[in-house]
């Protein structure tokens, strides 16, 4: 069933979600899972934030409980206070430009 949760669309997900059948955490582990399987063959990813995935997917699980009671994330808080700390979380990101870039003389 892990692998199966790789390949549904998101329509079907956030249905899932929202009959509680499915939790934002499963399918963050079975993609984790996959990629641990996948990865040392493809070489796909060179970085992989497996416990930032998993807090991301428990806070979203929180989410969708707070919002079924009516409670939205960001319920008595401003706009630039989301802002800064969406801008501060997160490992740094290194586009592929940035490392092949070079100058010719």
């Amino acid at each position: 069933m892990s692998v199966e949760l790789c390949f549904l669309p998101a329509t079907e997900l956030v249905a899932r979600y929202r009959a509680r059948t499915l939790s934002p955490v499963e399918v963050a582990r079975a993609v984790l899972d996959r990629i641990h399987a996948l990865n040392p063959k493809l070489n796909a990813f060179c970085l992989v934030d497996a416990e930032g995935a998993l807090a991301a997917a428990r806070a979203a699980s929180v989410e969708a409980a707070l919002e079924a009671r009516g409670i939205t994330a960001t319920s008595g808080i401003g706009d630039a206070a989301v802002s800064r700390a969406l801008a501060a979380q997160g490992p740094a990101r290194v586009r592929a430009a940035d490392i092949l870039a070079f100058e010719t003389p």
